[in-house]
């Protein structure tokens, strides 16, 4: 949560700055020329998931008179995916510049390690088990957000966006060594459904190409209910979702122009006053 308030702060500040630069910069995304102002959003993903809190320890009692006293040790790996969606820059909203939808899949890796103490005061150097266990979360997502964009330059701007997420886990590959000890598990969340942020720097490629590198984190979990907490709890430990993408906007081209059919120009038509001409019933 700290981490997430200090991204908050810093696109905060940016954006302010942004907002009281200088002189009036030219649209990323203007209204004339050859491309539409909507487009396709192509977006590989690199996603990373550290321990978003220390894990709770845990006392097992395996039997014969047995008792360990059980330590977690959780670490994020990196994982990979990839979204294609849509998007389409708004007019008459103030804050909201453009709104965007996708869907694609992203992966979730992570490990988590333990060290198991026996409880014997007899004992001079305690007896210790270690042990880990790994896991990579597949899903499907879908997303739609809307992005509040500023300008830093004719080539360059801030972007700050709220979304949606829903995802759903359609496999998973899950491993955990646990020394032969009555250790706790819980299994990864089937379905999410979350509220998320996004802040990234967009540059300008080509009259028709924008990219725009982003981190993004969930900020609530509405389903399933955990007292709307954001990070996922998997095994014994909870790992926040980090989304590193690389969005590439491909905008529409305008249709070509026809050119008037020749001949003669007839402006005569019908209505209720009878033959009109260039739309006068005089």
């Amino acid at each position: 949560m700290r981490s997430l308030l200090l991204i908050l702060c810093f696109s905060l500040t940016v954006s302010a700055w942004a907002q009281s630069s200088g002189r009036k910069h030219r649209d990323i995304f203007p209204s004339f020329g050859e491309y539409q102002r909507r487009g396709w959003v192509i977006s590989p993903l690199l996603t990373y998931a550290p321990p978003a809190m220390k894990s709770s320890p845990q006392r097992v009692f395996p039997g014969n008179d047995e008792v360990y006293d059980i330590r977690f040790n959780p670490a994020g790996r990196v994982g990979i995916g990839l979204e294609v969606g849509r998007f389409n820059m708004t007019d008459n909203l103030r804050h909201i510049h453009s709104v965007e939808f996708g869907i694609g899949v992203k992966t979730f890796r992570a490990v988590e390690r333990f060290e198991a103490t026996l409880d014997d005061p007899n004992r001079v150097n305690p007896f210790v088990l270690r042990g880990d266990g790994d896991f990579q979360l597949n899903y499907a997502t879908a997303s739609i957000r809307v992005n509040n964009v500023k300008q830093f330059s004719d080539y360059s701007f801030l972007i700050n966006s709220i979304g949606i997420n829903a995802d759903y886990l359609f496999s998973s590959n899950m491993r955990y060594n646990d020394r032969g000890l009555p250790i706790s598990l819980l299994d990864p969340q089937s379905f999410l459904l979350q509220a998320n942020y996004r802040i990234g720097f967009g540059f300008k490629l080509t009259k028709s190409l924008v990219a725009v590198p982003s981190l993004e984190t969930p900020l609530i979990t509405a389903l399933p209910f955990d007292d709307f907490k954001s990070s996922l709890h998997v095994f014994n430990s909870r790992y926040r979702p980090i989304v590193l993408r690389i969005s590439f906007l491909l905008l529409d081209k305008k249709s070509a122009r026809k050119c008037p059919s020749k001949g003669r120009s007839n402006n005569k038509r019908e209505n209720l006053f009878g033959m009109t001409q260039r739309g006068n019933p005089w």
